[in-house]
């Protein structure tokens, strides 16, 4: 008579296979809120970065004026931004708030014209700089960002 081994898996096993593989879903689960908060704030800065260009050339074009047009930069190469819930707005010198607390919407980008960045304290500016553009803007979790283009 031939000695017959079973073969197959134990409860053991397969019960310490489904444990690896409840921890890497938990682990991704927990990570996918920082990835996407990581994807917006870089789309964010492109954004920013795209905007300020975009201003600058509008500058170097018309003889160094600044695009207003009712409190809302209108330029033609930034119309995508209107697609894509992003709001531009230009206050004037006079208006200008450099308060960084008080930009917290990630939907809202504030150019300044006639600013400078401030390099001792992350996401304020000051007024000055003649022909400097500043855009405030507020990354996820609400942190205000400040560049300088």
């Amino acid at each position: 008579m031939k000695n017959q081994t079973k073969k197959g898996f134990t409860i053991v096993e397969v019960l310490f296979v489904l444990a690896i593989g409840g921890l890497i879903l938990m682990m991704v689960f927990y990570a996918m809120p920082a990835i996407n908060r990581w994807n917006n704030n870089n789309k964010r800065k492109a954004d920013v970065s795209a905007i300020l260009q975009a201003v600058s050339d509008y500058r170097l074009q018309n003889s160094g004026s600044f695009p207003i047009a009712t409190n809302s930069l209108t330029l033609p190469t930034l119309s995508i931004y209107k697609a894509t819930n992003i709001t531009i707005k230009s206050p004037t010198t006079s208006g200008l708030n450099p308060d960084p607390s008080q930009v917290t919407d990630s939907t809202i980008i504030f150019v300044y014209n006639n600013a400078l960045c401030d390099t001792t304290t992350p996401g304020k500016f000051t007024a000055g700089g003649s022909r400097d553009i500043v855009a405030l803007y507020a990354l996820e979790p609400n942190m205000s960002q400040c560049r300088q283009l």
